[in-house]
């Protein structure tokens, strides 16, 4: 069991505030919408709830059994339009480069599973340059999905899908969230309605 506590968050750009006093918690099975108008915050707050941004004040809290987690990287799994993939190496090589991150080794059968699953079964040879945008996004969920992260953190996690593209992340994120915790950060209807509440970011 997996739960995330956040307890009065504050961030500034400057002096310009972010959000301010900005609590709540989450735990394995559930889903997390981050909402918010453009430029509120919510890709500011993803990068603090994965470690890559320290708040002005407040904490986020991962724990395991009770236990702190001191470093959630390899419990994570993220997709964002700011993490890129190497464009000259192909799905798999990226992939590659993931498991060897999160220091897991490679599973031929688990490998192919994965790439039908995201759409992109039979591509995973090709380079990247030769994708198409939303190709590139499925790829991203290959990468970010392959070590089996406890946590999952999609920033518009919709982002350059055809409409195929859109049904596949949907059915993931229904299956992930049974026992997952997953957090979207999202202004899209259709994905906040996957979450079991909505957490607002304004100043």
């Amino acid at each position: 069991m997996i739960t995330l506590t956040v307890n009065n968050l504050e961030y500034y750009f400057s002096t310009r505030l972010i959000f301010k006093s900005l609590s709540f918690t989450q735990k394995s099975g559930e889903c997390i919408a981050i909402a918010g108008p453009n430029g509120s915050g919510k890709s500011t707050l993803v990068r603090i709830l994965t470690g890559l941004l320290t708040p002005k004040s407040g904490s986020v809290l991962y724990e395991k059994s009770g236990m702190p987690i001191s470093s959630i990287q390899h419990s994570l799994g993220l997709v964002t339009p700011w993490i890129q993939l190497y464009r000259d190496f192909s799905a798999l090589e990226n992939l590659q480069l993931f498991a060897s991150a999160h220091q897991v080794a490679l599973d031929e059968d688990r490998v192919n599973a994965l790439f039908k699953r995201v759409g992109l079964e039979g591509r995973q040879y090709e380079a990247l340059k030769g994708y198409s945008s939303g190709m590139i996004q499925r790829a991203k969920y290959a990468c970010a999905l392959y070590h089996k992260p406890d946590i999952i953190v999609l920033d518009e996690p919709t982002a350059n899908l055809d409409q195929a593209g859109r049904e596949m992340v949907l059915e993931l994120v229904e299956e992930l969230r049974k026992n997952k915790l997953v957090i979207i950060a999202t202004n899209e209807a259709e994905e906040v309605k996957l979450a079991d509440r909505t957490v607002s970011v304004v100043a």
